[in-house]
């Protein structure tokens, strides 16, 4: 995260409970993408090019516990990198919050007032994490060595002690 406060030119996905919500869309978010369910979202998710993909997807409807795993092994399956989940918490109580942290079926929970910023800033802290992870993984592909493993080390070392001793 290099701290700096240009704004990100990414985009969220927004999914509301319907068309007439209970929690109005906060103003920040009308230049966004709006479904009104996650079957909504993964549709509107396979028409996109890989350069379109939000940055975020922002859930505001009840939790459906099926429903949420269902589209959460979607993303996981289809979508690389993958785009992180905040369910806003005006349709959740403790108990489900930990419930789907526990289930790895969310990146974060906020609050029903989260500001626009916010969301930058948590896209930002997100991508960061994402790059990170990635860079992770090249020094262990350029290698292109694997450690060898237990049972190969002892057959080789078992065929040199039989080989020293024919000899």
């Amino acid at each position: 995260y290099s701290g700096s406060k240009e704004p990100l030119p990414g985009q969220f996905l927004y999914v509301k409970r319907n068309h007439v919500n209970l929690n109005p869309v906060p103003e920040d978010y009308q230049q966004q993408n709006i479904v009104y369910n996650l079957d909504e979202a993964r549709s509107s998710l396979k028409q996109l090019k890989l350069s379109e993909m939000p940055e975020l997807i922002i859930i505001d409807i009840p939790l459906n516990l099926m429903e949420l795993t269902c589209f959460k092994n979607w993303l996981t399956q289809n979508l690389i990198p993958p785009i992180p989940i905040l369910y806003k918490d005006s349709f959740l109580d403790p108990s489900e919050i930990r419930n789907i942290f526990r289930l790895n079926l969310i990146d974060d929970v906020i609050k029903s007032d989260a500001g626009f910023s916010l969301l930058q800033e948590k896209a930002r802290f997100f991508k960061s994490l994402t790059v990170q992870s990635l860079i992770g993984l090249v020094p262990a592909e350029r290698t292109g060595r694997s450690e060898k493993t237990l049972p190969g080390k002892l057959l080789k070392r078992a065929l040199d002690i039989f080989l020293s001793l024919t000899i």
